[in-house]
């Protein structure tokens, strides 16, 4: 055991030996013919110089066949850099040992940037912004990932930048196999970003992103959880975080997923109008929260929950921007939706429909503004599995629902209950299968609807 170091230039391959089971490269220091480990052991490499191999589409910057420790530069700065033909660094783990590597300069491959297959990895610090990893992602055909993590429960924590670029059919920047946690940026990093032709792909199992940077999906998905979990974007300190997709920006594929938004979420809709947040097995979603009114999520449809019923809390504005197909919110195994707070009428939802809740009853309570931007053949919401619609409360008279028409509720009794203004221009409430509409209270004579009331076919 011990330490060996490199000042010069070594032509060729570096191989690890049991004997030196640590390379220490120095400022000065250039391998150009990459760094192995073909035993079982666990190596450390120290590179602050240059590490090199870009000889062959099939060979490495550094390779650790089983398990050990790869840091490359220091937070005090300097030029690191690690780069490979195929791979920037692949550690595997034929015993099961663990690997984890940190970056502080540049690590850049042709398919991965950095494959792990048991551990975790580190791109910069919040006092190092510099680091980065990159791969354009595709290799002899090959698709890859800028990191690439296989083990159950990996982590990736980014505070610099990491980047796949230039090819549509990789993996993306960030890919898990089997569930884990990303973080991207912090408090004091705000400038954090993974870029890809997706952002955060966690597959297999349960996964978790904490996003305080930008996270951007240039083909596909933004973040992309198969298996459930959690995103929480921003924080009440940091609403300049950003996720975005170039079909949706947030999606739970597969499973249930709860969403907490303080900053930005947008989808720009590519794939048919794909929504900014996708829920495809029901969850959660809270965006922003009652100190935290610019909260966004934005699309050509802003928010649906599909296959099981869904919750959104909304304290922001969403806006589903496109056309006769889009909307605002759509719950398509019914739901609860609370938009704003009492005393708090800054919350807006939008769209050419702005809420719709079918397959189940669906349960709408509105303290800000629900604002349908169609014509005849939509409503502001539209409710087909029975429910309920609450616009403001006693001594909150701010509430505001407008539009073409207003509500109309099917499939089951509706109630109505009504302290602020809606307004259709053509019908302001339709109960299709009866219920009770209020309109104000004796105390509370300033509510209005306009449009007119119709209840099972009665005026």
């Amino acid at each position: 055991m011990g330490t060996h170091t490199v000042t010069g230039t070594v032509t060729g391959a570096y191989i690890l030996v049991s004997a030196s089971n640590t390379l220490s490269v120095t400022a000065t220091g250039y391998i150009e013919g990459g760094v192995y480990a073909f035993e079982s052991a666990v190596y450390h490499v120290d590179n602050y110089g240059r590490i090199s191999n870009t000889s062959s589409i099939t060979q490495s910057g550094v390779y650790l066949e089983d398990g050990g420790v790869v840091v490359n530069g220091s937070p005090a700065g300097g030029a690191a850099t690690i780069q490979g033909a195929y791979d920037g660094v692949l550690i595997k783990s034929s015993t099961n040992l663990v690997g984890a590597v940190t970056n502080f300069g540049s690590i850049r491959g042709g398919r991965y940037g950095i494959y792990l297959v048991n551990g975790n990895v580190t791109n910069g610090s919040d006092s190092d912004t510099t680091a980065t990893v990159s791969a354009p992602g595709v290799a002899s055909g090959e698709k890859g990932a800028a990191v690439d993590c296989v083990a159950p429960g990996s982590s990736v924590f980014n505070y610099g930048s990491i980047l796949q670029l230039g090819a549509e059919a990789a993996r993306g920047a960030v890919y898990l196999r089997d569930g884990g946690a990303v973080t991207n940026g912090a408090r004091h990093d705000t400038n954090a970003l993974i870029e890809g032709s997706s952002g955060v792909t966690v597959d297999g199992a349960t996964g978790v992103v904490l996003n305080q940077g930008a996270i951007e999906g240039l083909y596909f998905y933004g973040v992309q959880l198969t298996a459930g979990g959690r995103v929480t974007n921003g924080a009440l300190n940091d609403r300049t975080a950003l996720i975005e997709g170039y079909d949706i920006g947030v999606a739970f594929t597969t499973s249930a997923g709860t969403v907490t938004n303080f900053g930005t979420i947008e989808g720009r809709g590519a794939a048919a109008g794909a929504p900014a947040v996708l829920l495809a097995d029901g969850g959660v979603v809270t965006n922003g929260a009652a100190g935290d009114r610019v909260a966004t999520i934005d699309g050509l449809s802003g928010l649906l929950i599909t296959t099981a019923a869904g919750t959104l809390t909304n304290f922001g504005s969403i806006v589903g921007s496109g056309g006769a197909t889009q909307y605002g919110v759509k719950m398509t195994l019914g739901g609860e939706l609370t938009n704003g707070a009492p005393g708090d009428a800054a919350a807006v939802i939008q769209g050419y429909q702005s809420v719709v809740v079918t397959g189940g009853a669906g349960a709408v309570t509105n303290f800000g503004s629900i604002l349908g931007t169609g014509g005849a053949d939509a409503y502001v919401i539209s409710i087909t599995g029975g429910g309920s619609v609450t616009n403001g409360s006693y001594g909150d008279e701010g509430a505001l629902i407008a539009g073409y028409k207003g509500i109309w509720i099917a499939g089951g009794a509706g109630t109505v209950s009504n302290f602020g203004s809606i307004n259709g221009a053509v019908s302001g409430v339709a109960l299709v299968a009866g219920g009770v509409v209020s309109n104000g209270s004796f105390e509370d004579r300033t509510a209005v609807i306009d449009g007119g009331v119709v209840i099972q076919g009665r005026s």
